[in-house]
């Protein structure tokens, strides 16, 4: 490849660097209706969404409390059972 390519190219990816950086900017007028991403949820919905969420929370913690949860000890049938506890 010649220099004067070489040189191009790089003119070319500098240029085009920005681009990225550019087009996550919103062009808005900075005011209410710019915060946060949209949405196209409605009031109903997001009544019923949270209906839904607490039923789904309660259920997990009933289910908690019916079924607590046994400590487990995944190295425990590695250990010997002989009391030999000391370390070296």
């Amino acid at each position: 490849m010649t220099t004067m390519r070489k040189l191009f190219l790089t003119a070319i990816m500098l240029a085009l660097l920005p681009a990225a950086a550019f087009s996550q900017v919103t062009l808005g007028t900075g005011g209410e209706e710019d915060k946060g991403p949209p949405t196209a949820r409605t009031a109903k919905e997001k009544k019923s969404d949270a209906a839904i969420e607490k039923a789904y929370e309660d259920t997990v913690k009933k289910e908690r409390e019916l079924n607590p949860k046994a400590k487990s000890d995944p190295w425990g049938n590695m250990r010997s059972s002989g009391g030999d506890n000391t370390k070296h």
